[in-house]
């Protein structure tokens, strides 16, 4: 990682730097670090950093996002679990961005491009969820994986304080989220029931909210 030497007095931190976009491996239930529902195994307990509600609809829990760090082949990793056990909501289409405040992709109101995020899962269509419904393979956990080598962090240092610099970047996540029912199939005269997308909603890891008109939040993570 690159790093930008930034004092500060006291707990005020400065956040400024660039984020590179290399490659995102995107992995569902099936990593070479076993990942449990409540990601309390051994191999994760350690490395979690964070975890955040997944709030939907600006007032809603959808879900949960656990960050953390792993190794792979003794590269140290970032990942991101998104999960929404436990709700009825299923997640479809993610953007994510990590770097730094100073270079989130925003428009000229202040909100941010999601389409511009370097990473997320790629696009997710709605009918693909039905039909993992309808045969009962439908997922509700996704786990994201990233070297921190592609994340140009700050190092931020309190002069006042022995403590070792740490290492900062931005965290956003966004996620398309849906709820799924069987409702009357209107094609069918014996009144069969299909499944259907009965709620579609944005969803945000929850933090600070930015600047701008939307509800959209980040989030600071420090190692």
């Amino acid at each position: 990682m690159k790093n930008v030497y930034v004092f500060v007095a006291c707990i005020l931190f400065v956040f400024s730097s660039c984020v590179k976009n290399d490659h995102l491996n995107v992995v569902k239930n099936e990593l070479d670090v076993e990942v449990s529902k409540d990601m309390s195994t051994n191999a994760r307990a350690d490395g979690i950093i964070s975890k955040y509600d997944l709030i939907v609809g600006q007032n809603e829990i959808s879900g949960t996002a656990t960050i953390g760090l792993t190794t792979d082949h003794g590269i140290q990793m970032l990942y991101i679990t998104l999960d929404t056990y436990n709700t009825d909501w299923v997640i479809g289409t993610t953007h994510i961005y990590a770097g730094t405040y100073a270079n989130i992709p925003l428009n000229n109101s202040g909100n941010p491009k999601i389409g511009n995020f370097p990473y997320g899962s790629g696009d997710i269509n709605s009918f693909s969820l039905l039909n993992d419904y309808a045969a009962g393979t439908l997922k509700q956990s996704s786990t994201y994986v990233l070297s921190l080598d592609e994340v140009e962090t700050t190092l931020v240092v309190d002069p006042l304080s022995s403590d070792p610099p740490k290492e900062c970047f931005t965290l956003l996540i966004h996620a398309e989220t849906y709820k799924i029912d069987l409702v009357m199939d209107p094609l069918s005269s014996g009144g069969g029931l299909i499944p259907s997308i009965v709620q579609e909603e944005t969803s945000w890891a929850g933090g600070s909210q930015l600047s701008g008109g939307s509800w959209a939040m980040e989030n600071e993570i420090c190692l």
